[in-house]
């Protein structure tokens, strides 16, 4: 385990602009959206993170206060390596301890990739309408070309999932062919509040489960990898089977050590912001105007 602090003070006085010569690899799609959206300069703990997550070597838990721009910290490199993504499936999943939040995180996510052919989808509790249920099942679930819902279909149609915790397990236990065996990005926001939660003990380990079964998944011939990669395009594509990369975000992080073992954390950053000096204008517009949009 290693700690990181960031002095939000140390940073105000460079200048991190987002487009410059794009050191993370933004698709073009990603930058565009982010400049309609009068993203400009990257936050401090964005221009930190982005790029330790983009490498895959380690799991986080993120302490940083509410408007320091956490939720396009983990979205920025999840839609950037999931974007040469050839065949769709459940990549990156988000759980967040309300309907708002997921709502919310959903409305920012949709913004970010419009223009791309990535697909994000909220499911949510608060409703016990069954049609609404199936709707949830019919667009996260494998299916077929005859559009049926089942283990042996053939992909499925949704890259990043945004869900509470309920609502996810739900789906686990009764929808045919979900599963979260081919996750690449677990995220955790306002973790504190889901970790605290009386029911965590109830949904967590069903989540982890599902993620460490990977007798489906497909790995090719070591002599098309080559060919492979070629093919992508995108050097940062993996096809050995990794772990997901797990993201914990809050401005408050649990101190109970027995909760934060159930997550299986593997390679630990525990990084730090502390908040100090005065953004300028040019970092607080975006912030401003994405709550305006969502």
């Amino acid at each position: 385990m290693h700690s990181i602090v960031i002095q939000e003070a140390d940073f105000i006085s460079q200048e991190h602009l987002i487009a410059g010569d794009n050191p993370n690899k933004l698709p073009p799609w990603l930058i565009e959206n982010l400049s309609h959206l009068s993203f400009r300069h990257w936050l401090p703990v964005q221009a930190h993170l982005i790029p330790m997550i983009m490498a895959r070597n380690n799991d986080f838990i993120v302490n940083a206060p509410t408007g320091s721009g956490k939720t396009l910290t983990y979205l920025i490199p999840i839609m950037t390596m999931l974007s040469s993504r050839i065949v769709p499936a459940l990549r990156a999943l988000i759980i967040a301890p309300t309907r708002d939040l997921a709502m919310q995180i959903y409305k920012i996510a949709v913004l970010l990739t419009k223009g791309s052919d990535l697909r994000t989808i909220v499911v949510t509790g608060g409703s016990n309408s069954s049609s609404k249920f199936c709707e949830e099942q019919r667009a996260i679930s494998y299916g077929g070309d005859d559009g049926k819902m089942g283990p042996d279909s053939l992909f499925q149609p949704v890259d990043i999932l945004i869900s509470t915790p309920g609502r996810l397990v739900d789906h686990l236990n009764v929808t045919p062919g979900f599963h979260l065996s081919n996750l690449q990005f677990l995220i955790l926001d306002e973790v504190d509040r889901i970790v605290d939660g009386i029911q965590f003990q109830d949904w967590i380990n069903p989540v982890l489960n599902s993620m460490s079964d990977c007798q489906k998944r497909w790995k090719p011939h070591a002599e098309l990898e080559p060919f492979l990669k070629k093919l992508t395009a995108n050097e940062n594509f993996h096809f050995e089977q990794q772990r997901a990369v797990k993201l914990l975000f809050s401005a408050t992080i649990t101190k109970n050590p027995l909760k934060l073992s159930q997550l299986r954390l593997e390679n630990l950053e525990i990084v730090t912001l502390i908040p100090g000096g005065h953004l300028t204008a040019a970092h607080k517009y975006g912030e401003a105007n994405l709550d305006n949009q969502t």
